[in-house]
């Protein structure tokens, strides 16, 4: 009787401890939650930003990872942390041309392609063209964590791109 009481008591402590398999995997094995050492010990090359990005739900930049690259394209990404723990992670490709809506596009559906790919159909995905607005914003979900795709321009002028990884149900995921 002892016996089964510690066996069970040593059941329900092991449930009780929190799981490091429970963590979700954003990007290279960096894990929600994880704070900057451990960041940097798991992304060599990865550095502090010299002037961090902020992003509208107030997570602030932590480091960057240069030398990415996208379907051939240069990128770098970027580790974003909320409370200093890392919260998502962005792939951006600074450096998609202007007046090049069609080119930029097709870059978008290469990445997209690569994703599918790799992920199965993405669960939501807008390809169009409306007015002077191109736009192409994709999402798969790979168990826990969401992976968005984004890119868009206006009349081919200031194109934005990027690709975020974040857990499923954090607040700051507005879809």
């Amino acid at each position: 009787m002892i016996k089964r009481r510690r066996l069970l008591g040593a059941l329900v402590a092991c449930l009780a401890l929190p799981s490091a398999a429970g963590a979700q995997t954003l990007w290279r094995g960096a894990a929600v939650g994880q704070d900057l050492a451990t960041l940097e010990r798991t992304l060599p090359g990865a550095v502090a930003p010299v002037d961090p990005l902020v992003l509208s739900a107030g997570e602030v930049e932590g480091l960057s990872v240069p030398g990415q690259t996208l379907e051939g394209t240069a990128g770098e990404a970027h580790l974003f942390l909320r409370d200093g723990r890392l919260s998502s992670v962005q792939l951006r490709v600074p450096v998609l041309p202007a007046g090049r809506s069609a080119s930029n596009l097709a870059f978008a559906r290469r990445v997209a392609q690569s994703f599918t790919k790799a992920e199965g159909r993405p669960y939501d995905c807008v390809d169009d063209q409306f007015a002077a607005i191109s736009r192409f914003d994709c999402k798969w979900l790979h168990g826990e964590v969401v992976m968005h795709e984004f890119y868009v321009d206006v009349n081919g002028q200031a194109p934005l791109f990027y690709v975020a990884y974040r857990r499923a149900d954090d607040p700051a995921f507005d879809s």
